[in-house]
């Protein structure tokens, strides 16, 4: 292990957000700061440093949180940040931004009805809609958006995208054929008995739905079950939310601009239906984050040309090597051999290989509101450290 980071030249940075705590800019600094610390002060562990190393830094992201920022820093002046006022997860108006390049878009669900913006004693996705999204959709088209880019990782939502539906012009009427009032909410799905199309759809748009989430719509591997719970959602509530779901799926299945409507491809419990409604009703092609993110900051060629890569996330476990960002830089590192060093609050993998190292800022701080509240600087440190003598 130290023969493999016994000397290192370029070192790239492509930290993912530590959530809650720290931005994947932020964290590439802290990391930065940490590593400069160590070399300054002539420091000689597994870093081994004669000169001052060349570090490159690309912000990461994987289709939540995090996303537009990390778009943001590739795009760089070509694009602007444009304000507008929406309709929230809950119902309430708040304020957003988007990113607007030439004909280009990048939204970001998480900005617009995401987890995050709701309190966690309010957190209930029987009473979160999506409506805000078709709002932000349809913002963007008046702008001048012809290709427009969605990233729906982090949502309050389980409304199988009905709101953003709403938003974009469709109607949907009861048993008794009335009209539902908008916004539609996760509690109102169960209603829902005929959809009614727009009589002119917003035409000109190409969507692209950023996820990596390939759950199907409904069951036991579904939206409901699989994320209500961390939405908010009780026993009871869980029920309710998968009782909607099967009749919304069971109203909108038949011919849908000529398309069978399909619950269980791959991707149409993204965001609690969002994936469904969005290729289903809105046109959308699906993209993996990391097809998208990989290409966008053409990582692959910035790993083969780095002596040394370093990742990291708030929280590294089993699940972090299938599927998410650690995963995709532990195989990019292994396809030109390269060693990859990550960073993270804590630990909980077991992982362990010859050609990778964890650093966790529990290793150096037990109180985990302190590693929360005080991200930066334990982040700091603990690269000073991994690139030092000072290395437990």
């Amino acid at each position: 292990m130290e023969r493999i980071f016994k000397k290192y030249g370029k070192i790239l940075l492509a930290v993912d957000k530590f959530k809650g705590s720290l931005t994947s800019y932020e964290a590439e600094t802290a990391i930065e700061e940490g590593i400069l610390e160590a070399a300054g002060n002539g420091e000689k562990g597994i870093g081994g440093f004669h000169a001052v190393p060349q570090i490159i830094k690309i912000p990461i992201a994987d289709g939540g949180d995090g996303s537009m920022d990390a778009v943001s820093a590739v795009w760089g002046v070509s694009c602007r940040r444009v304000g507008c006022s929406v309709t929230g997860p809950s119902g309430e108006a708040v304020e957003t931004e988007y990113l607007l390049s030439g004909g280009s878009a990048f939204i970001e669900m998480a900005k617009v009805c995401g987890l995050v913006m709701v309190p966690g004693h309010e957190r209930n996705p029987l009473n979160t809609t999506t409506f805000g999204l078709g709002e932000v959709i349809l913002h963007a088209l008046r702008k001048g958006a012809r290709h427009i880019f969605v990233s729906i990782g982090g949502s309050a939502t389980n409304d199988c995208g009905a709101g953003m539906m709403q938003a974009l012009g469709y109607e949907f009427m009861d048993i008794e054929g009335n009209v539902l009032d908008s916004p539609v909410f996760g509690r109102d799905l169960v209603r829902i008995k005929r959809i009614l199309p727009p009589g002119k759809f917003p035409a000109g748009a190409d969507i692209t739905v950023i996820c990596d989430v390939t759950n199907p719509l409904l069951g036991s591997s579904g939206a409901t079950m699989v994320y209500g719970r961390q939405k908010g959602a009780g026993d009871a509530e869980l029920v309710l939310l998968e009782a909607g779901m099967e009749n919304f799926a069971a109203t909108a299945v038949g011919t849908l601009n000529g398309t069978e409507a399909d619950p269980d491809f791959p991707g149409a419990g993204a965001a609690g239906g969002v994936g469904f409604a969005m290729k289903y009703f809105a046109g959308a092609t699906l993209l993996k984050g990391e097809e998208f993110f990989v290409k966008l900051t053409g990582i692959e060629a910035l790993i083969a040309d780095a002596a040394l890569v370093v990742g990291g996330e708030g929280s590294i476990d089993d699940q972090s090597f299938y599927g998410k960002i650690v995963s995709w830089l532990y195989r990019l590192c292994r396809k030109y051999d390269k060693p990859l060093m990550l960073f993270c609050g804590v630990n909980k993998s077991g992982f362990s290989a010859q050609d990778c190292r964890i650093f966790a800022l529990n290793d150096i701080e037990k109180d985990t509101s302190r590693c929360i509240s005080q991200a930066y600087p334990l982040l700091r440190k603990r690269a000073r450290m991994a690139f030092s003598d000072n290395e437990p």
